[in-house]
């Protein structure tokens, strides 16, 4: 497993799970550290996906078997340089 994989699986399975709840991921760090491999802005559809991919894939997953609830997603991303 992956750094990527391994941050993943502990913050949206141990950490968040979809209940209603805002959550908040920031990567913070020396430039060239890997914050944007790690949380996958770079991400081209081949290798390993990052942080968001990931959790956007899994959102939409989840959503997909919730059939009788009214729900809305709201999603903002900034990324500074």
């Amino acid at each position: 497993m992956n750094c990527s994989s391994s941050v993943y699986v502990f913050l949206f399975f141990e950490v968040f799970s979809i209940s209603g709840y805002n959550i908040t991921v920031l990567a913070y760090g020396q430039t060239g550290s890997g914050k944007t491999y790690s949380m996958g802005t770079a991400y081209t559809g081949d290798g390993d996906m990052g942080v968001i991919p990931r959790a956007i894939n899994d959102i939409f997953d989840t959503v997909k078997e919730m059939e009788n609830w009214d729900i809305r997603i709201m999603v903002s991303f900034m990324e500074v340089n």
